[in-house]
């Protein structure tokens, strides 16, 4: 036989065997290609992502650092601030006993029962017991309230 004899666009079974083969080498060869590209997507969209999350945990970070040094300085201070208050309440204390001291002191020399200021809070105390009480009789009068 000889190539005249077929009919036009004949192949032989080992030229469709080799077509078939070319056009499946060529398919896995586009297959494979699109498969690498689409890792080469991923992976580049997942450094991206993972560069992001790092960007955003340093900035954390830096935060927490900050916050934490803030915090440390405020800690300090307050340690400060209650040792300079305790240091003044110690002082405060001590010269109130002094005063106290001087002022019973006084008393006896004077013969006095009770001190100058003992009885005018005394005094206060007692006209607001009667004030408050007169001065809402009268608004109620007034304003009916």
């Amino acid at each position: 036989m000889n190539d005249f004899d077929h009919p036009p666009g004949y192949q032989s079974p080992p030229a469709m065997a080799a077509g078939l083969e070319s056009e499946r080498s060529d398919r896995a060869r586009l297959l494979a290609r699109e498969e690498t590209d689409r890792a080469v997507a991923l992976a580049d969209k997942r450094a991206r992502y993972e560069q992001r999350v790092e960007s955003r945990l340093d900035g954390h970070d830096s935060q927490l650092r900050d916050t934490h040094a803030a915090l440390t300085e405020m800690a300090a201070s307050t340690r400060a601030l209650v040792k300079s208050f305790e240091e003044f309440v110690k002082e405060q204390t001590k010269r109130n006993i002094e005063a106290d001291t001087k002022e019973k002191e006084n008393w006896k020399e004077e013969g006095q029962a009770i001190s100058k200021k003992q009885l005018l809070l005394g005094f206060g105390t007692v006209a607001a017991m009667v004030f408050v009480p007169a001065a809402i009789a009268v608004a109620h009068v007034v304003w009916g309230v």
